[in-house]
């Protein structure tokens, strides 16, 4: 289930926003008793025969019977997707995959592929993302996309959850409005723990390596830019920054960029981070000395506020760097205090 509709939705994707006229009916149908799968498949029925409410429900969103259809083939796969857990956590409590269950699967699939290629790729799904089989269910991957009729739901899922990763984290950083570094730090995560589990698999490779190299790019890219460009405009420059200073909001500017550090890290750049770190430092030296040579023509209490405020930035700064990174950014200002 998701909030909204993604901007490119795939299988099993649910938006609750798009189910508002089947919730109603459901509602209805239920009147204050347990509703189950035979239920909802029912009403789900009932509702396609329904010419008027068809018409609005589409009106309403052009997607909404896909996705009422994505819906129904989970609904027919109830049964045999517990079974297929069950059997893989057994196989995980036994240290041991019997060839016949591995079999009994790509049959599964083989089959569904055939007659209902949607609920072929839901199956493989939600056996997959199945936290208390996940290593039988890799291993049950790795034999799927070993064998021609069923690689293309392997193949699928693999995307599937690639995609995931790469519009959250495109997501968590806008081109227009200020970064979520915590969801963006989900995302990088996210990437890790894949490739750690489910990169085992020889289909895995390709996509998740193409993952690795856009969330690098998006954050040596954009998020750094983004955030450096946010510290600059805070850091004080003129007249009007000494009366209605920024600390808060600088201090707050910094630590999103200090986020990158980590971030850079994880994705194995962090030299990306130390240059922007160094030019960002460049920036603000320059920034203060300008500020410096401005205060020698202020009223005595402008100058000490100037001196305050100059002060204030360096302190604020010790969020993303040591000290003795400052000696670089200090002689621009020295000279400007002994000229």
């Amino acid at each position: 289930m998701c909030e909204t509709v993604p901007p490119h939705r795939r299988v099993g994707q649910i938006p609750r926003s798009v189910l508002r006229p089947l919730w109603t009916l459901l509602e209805a149908e239920r009147a204050g008793s347990t509703i189950g799968s035979v239920e909802v498949a029912a009403v789900i029925r009932r509702a396609g025969r329904d010419p008027e409410f068809a018409e609005r429900a589409a009106d309403a969103h052009p997607d909404f019977w896909d996705i009422v259809d994505d819906i129904r083939a989970v609904l027919i796969l109830e049964d045999r997707v517990q079974d297929a857990r069950d059997h893989l956590g057994a196989a995980a409590a036994a240290g041991f995959m019997p060839h016949w269950l591995l079999d009994h699967l790509a049959a599964s699939v083989a089959g569904l592929s055939a007659s209902d290629p949607k609920a072929a790729d839901l199956f493989v799904m939600l056996i997959a993302k199945h936290r208390p089989v996940a290593h039988t269910a890799l291993e049950m991957l790795d034999r799927l996309g070993d064998r021609p009729e069923t690689r293309r739901h392997v193949t699928g899922l693999i995307d599937r959850l690639a995609e995931d990763v790469r519009t959250r984290a495109f997501a968590a950083v806008p081109a227009n409005a200020a970064a979520d570094p915590r969801a963006l730090e989900t995302a990088v995560r996210d990437l890790l723990a894949l490739r750690l589990t489910a990169g085992r698999l020889t289909l895995a490779k390709a996509p998740f390596d193409a993952l690795a190299d856009d969330l690098r790019d998006l954050v040596t890219g954009r998020f750094l830019a983004t955030a450096a460009e946010r510290v600059v405009r805070f850091v004080p420059t003129d007249r009007t920054d000494l009366r209605h200073p920024e600390g808060a909001r600088l201090r707050a500017a910094l630590a999103v960029f200090g986020r990158g550090r980590k971030l850079c890290g994880a994705l194995g750049v962090q030299v990306f981070h130390d240059e922007a770190l160094v030019a960002l430092l460049a920036d603000t030296a320059h920034r203060l000395a300008l500020l410096d040579v401005l205060s020698h023509g202020l009223p005595a209490d402008e100058r000490q506020a100037a001196r305050a405020a100059r002060e204030d930035t360096l302190a604020a700064f010790l969020l993303v760097a040591p000290a003795s990174a400052f000696q670089m950014s200090d002689e621009p200002i020295a000279r400007s205090d002994a000229a």
